[in-house]
């Protein structure tokens, strides 16, 4: 399968890594804030945190809020 791909691209493999003649280089400080890690759901660390709190005190069942049955 390696010779596949190899032939596959024979005709680009060997060519330069493109450069943009329009945008600028980005830095590396703007390249790694792209994968940095982000809050997509507001007010979910809180959450896990107080389900952690209520379920590493003594008095679990009685802070703990049931969950809603499904209605019929």
């Amino acid at each position: 399968m390696n010779e596949e791909l190899v032939d596959r691209y024979a005709d680009i493999i060997g060519l330069p890594h493109p450069v943009s003649r329009r945008h600028k280089p980005m830095s590396m400080q703007d390249r790694a804030a792209q994968f940095a890690p982000f809050a997509a759901l507001k007010g979910f660390d809180d959450e896990i945190d107080r389900v952690d709190y209520t379920h590493s005190t003594s008095e679990v069942s009685s802070s703990y809020p049931e969950s809603p049955q499904p209605s019929e």
